[in-house]
């Protein structure tokens, strides 16, 4: 365990008695700290997945693809950084930064933090074999309650005409996450870092799967096919060609018992809105605040609009990564977690380097 004296030049770090740990537990705690917690969500989220009745034959594909996005990010990222700094001996200072830097480190977070993609299809896949969707009468109405009618009709209202804007906004929730993902991987301080890899594994297993499976529900864009209604959505998703896609897609590996990559229903929780709310959690405090908390807006009131999701599904996604971003700062500040993060602080100050902060 370490006490670390922050100073405007430079960052002490005071070595205190370790915790009476045994020895097998205090070297896992030294190598991973939070990482041990973190990579085992991750395992246990792939033995669930490996033991449903559906392939995960996605996983490598998308493991090709995070593989892809983060060499094409580091190779932009190291380019601009020759030319911004314009070292006298580049492949020495190269070597500086990837040691530094902790490359391998980030890498493995990022790569892990996309497998989450394929394998919640199968747990999502097997959510409508327990109960149905029971919960979308009980979600549509707690949406009147609020509104006095249908969330997605007060959207239109607001926004009249711009489906195919909002369809193409919400599209690119993907690029997104993994490229802040990414960001956060590379760039991020320790403590961060911690805490938004925490968040974003514990919001694929508590939201997406457990509360996920409590809260069954297909959303309004399915209503017409599961006799739930909402046949309005029809007409004014005309324009919106992304949505009418993989809502066909989604119904079509529904009703062939299908668990392909990004299959399954589910609307409540939203873990669009999730994983948007961990990036506004994350940068509080920082220059990206803003743009991440008016993203976060936009695919909430896009969930809504084009139909995948009620009102309350992001209101519910709000709530729960509010008290997961709380439990992983809990487990960041703990002494179980905060060897590695000691370790790596000391590492850094000794060599002069200071941590980024997003």
């Amino acid at each position: 365990m370490h006490l670390q004296v922050c100073l405007p030049e430079r960052v002490t770090t005071y070595r205190l008695a370790p915790a009476p740990f045994s020895a097998i537990a205090q070297r896992f705690y030294s190598m991973l700290g939070w990482r041990l917690i973190y990579f085992g969500l991750v395992v246990a989220l792939a033995v669930a997945a490996f033991a449903t009745p559906f392939p995960v034959r996605h996983s490598i594909s998308a493991l090709t693809v995070s593989i892809e996005i983060l060499a094409a990010v580091g190779a932009l990222a190291l380019l601009g950084w020759l030319a911004c700094t314009r070292p006298r001996e580049p492949f020495r200072a190269i070597g500086k930064l990837i040691s530094e830097r902790a490359i391998g480190d980030a890498a493995l977070l990022f790569i892990t933090s996309t497998l989450f993609f394929s394998l919640l299809p199968p747990l999502k896949a097997m959510i409508p074999s327990y109960r149905g969707f029971w919960a979308d009468p009980f979600l549509a109405e707690a949406d009147r309650a609020i509104f006095g009618r249908d969330a997605w009709k007060v959207a239109h209202d607001l926004l009249p005409g711009y489906s195919a804007h909002v369809d193409y906004l919400y599209a690119s929730w993907s690029l997104s996450i993994v490229c802040v993902a990414a960001a956060v991987a590379l760039c991020g301080s320790e403590e961060r870092k911690a805490k938004f890899f925490l968040t974003w594994a514990l919001s694929w297993t508590v939201l997406g799967v457990f509360t996920a499976t409590a809260l069954a529900s297909a959303g309004p864009i399915f209503g017409p096919q599961l006799g739930l209604g909402f046949q309005g959505l029809v007409p004014v998703l005309a324009d919106a060609p992304a949505a009418t896609l993989f809502r066909d897609l989604l119904w079509q590996m529904h009703g062939t018992n299908n668990a392909g990559f990004g299959g399954g229903i589910s609307a409540a929780p939203s873990m669009h809105c999730a994983l948007t709310f961990i990036f506004v959690f994350a940068s509080y405090g920082t220059r990206w605040f803003l743009p991440a908390l008016t993203y976060s807006v936009m695919i909430w009131f896009g969930s809504v609009y084009l139909g995948w999701h009620y009102a309350v599904d992001g209101l519910i996604s709000l709530l729960g990564v509010a008290l997961l971003w709380l439990g992983a700062g809990r487990i960041v500040c703990s002494p179980f977690a905060r060897s590695s993060s000691s370790e790596v602080v000391e590492a850094r100050s000794e060599s002069g380097f200071r941590d980024y902060s997003m």
